[in-house]
């Protein structure tokens, strides 16, 4: 694609041998080359074209890694939408119908205007492809949600228990809290009423870790870790479960952070918990 200053210079050049300031060079350049302008602007065009569709392409591929666009595409995409969205060519065909050169003051003034604009638009179009060359990636991967809202189906009876479990949350002194009750009784219900209830509160905690916890003779720790290592937004380490402990527990220190454990049984839970007793 040929550059704008490669049809503009020379006319400016010899404009400017008259004595005429760079500017008026610069529009009279626009007014007498129109022609060329015109076509240098449709290569330009079709470039673009061919440019925002590679970027939705690789947009496209960071979404579907679950990934955003970058801001800086996204703003990118926005604006060559609108540069494409500002057609000149009914403009063009008007005025090229009606003869350019005729002695009509309004035809000369409309190529005047004309000129001025697809000058302008052909600078637009090119600094958006080369901006598009300077970028280095096409999307990011957001930080985790403070809370991942949990489905659950409302049960009557449900609301007492969750206001005193949410008054023990608000406990300071409590740092451990145990439910306890017959399997089937509504637990996991009450647990995913009370995770998705945290989403609402201004608390200043960084992250609610919800895991689901077999209830067997020994416990999944390297699901357990990855589940926490996955709210936490960290690259899995693949190296034995008390190095990844170590990790998780660096990371930790440095949140305040909320974990869940649904289906625990009693037994391997810390002494000096609250316990409440949860019976329908």
């Amino acid at each position: 694609m040929g550059d704008l200053s490669d049809a503009i210079e020379p006319t400016c050049e010899c404009i400017n041998g008259t004595g005429l300031p760079a500017v008026l060079a610069r529009e009279a350049s626009s007014f007498f080359l129109l022609e060329n302008h015109w076509q240098l602007l449709q290569e330009a065009i079709r470039e673009l074209i061919a440019v925002a569709q590679s970027v939705g392409i690789k947009v496209t591929e960071e979404i579907n890694k679950s990934n955003k666009c970058d801001p800086t595409v996204e703003n990118w995409q926005d604006e060559v939408e609108r540069i494409l969205a500002a057609d000149l060519e009914e403009d063009y065909n008007r005025l090229e119908g009606c003869g350019c050169f005729c002695n009509c003051p309004a035809n000369l003034a409309r190529r005047y205007h004309l000129g001025k604009q697809i000058v302008e638009k052909l600078e637009q179009v090119n600094r958006l492809i080369n901006k598009e060359r300077q970028f280095t990636r096409y999307g990011y991967t957001p930080a985790p949600e403070k809370v991942e809202e949990r489905p659950y189906t409302k049960t009557i009876g449900m609301q007492p228990t969750l206001k005193l479990l949410h008054q023990y949350f608000n406990d300071e002194t409590s740092s451990i809290i145990g439910i306890l009750g017959d399997g089937g009784i509504g637990k996991t219900t009450l647990l995913d009423a009370f995770n998705n209830d945290l989403m609402k509160q201004c608390r200043s905690f960084h992250v609610v870790i919800f895991i689901d916890v077999s209830n067997s003779k020994k416990l999944d720790v390297v699901a357990i870790q990855r589940t926490i290592t996955e709210r936490l937004g960290l690259p899995w380490v693949d190296t034995d479960e008390r190095s990844r402990a170590k990790i998780l527990s660096r990371a930790l220190s440095q949140k305040q952070f909320v974990i869940i454990l649904d289906d625990r049984c009693q037994k391997g839970i810390p002494d000096g918990c609250s316990w409440h007793s949860y019976t329908q």
